[in-house]
């Protein structure tokens, strides 16, 4: 897990400003907080996960609606990416205000992509197991400003197992404790 400082431009964050503040909102993987120039490219892959999200009554929004992406017929499936390397996920964005609403909001989160990832992975050899299949996923919490901190965005980047998403869902809800206390 790396920790990095994050800024969005200002076009994004007025962009942002759009959606409900208590979503998560999916950012498209290759996200780099600028409001891109061609739009966002989200896959159906992306979709599919937000419906699962939803599914668990998860506040969840995009920066397009679905009717809008026109479908990548050579997208590969979620479980040959996974075979070829890893799963690039895309990035999850938590506003200050969704997780002082919902405290559980990314552990919950994650737990939901954890699982459906799971029951995505088929076993087609003893090599191939939620246990040691790739994820990359990038996650923005938004700071949370007070009279006495101005910390700015901060990005989490994980690269690992499936498994290990709920060990990131800790040390993420440790992150966000201990800014409580502050």
């Amino acid at each position: 897990m790396d920790i990095s400082d994050f800024d969005f431009s200002d076009g994004l964050a007025a962009f942002l400003q759009e959606i409900p503040a208590t979503d998560l909102i999916l950012l498209p993987s290759d996200s780099d907080g600028t409001l891109p120039v061609l739009g966002f490219n989200y896959s159906q892959s992306d979709f599919d996960l937000v419906r699962r999200l939803r599914e668990s009554r998860l506040p969840v929004s995009t920066l397009s609606n679905e009717a809008s992406v026109a479908p990548l017929n050579f997208a590969p499936s979620i479980q040959a990416m996974i075979e070829a390397g890893g799963w690039i996920a895309p990035t999850l964005f938590f506003s200050a205000a969704a997780t002082s609403e919902n405290q559980h909001i990314v552990s919950v989160s994650l737990g939901v992509i954890a699982n459906w990832l799971t029951e995505i992975v088929t076993p087609t050899s003893s090599d191939v197991t939620p246990q040691n299949e790739n994820v990359r996923i990038s996650i923005i919490l938004e700071s949370r400003k007070t009279k006495t901190t101005e910390e700015g965005n901060r990005r989490i980047d994980y690269e690992g197992s499936i498994e290990g998403l709920n060990q990131l869902a800790q040390q993420i809800q440790s992150l966000l404790d201990n800014e409580r206390k502050a």
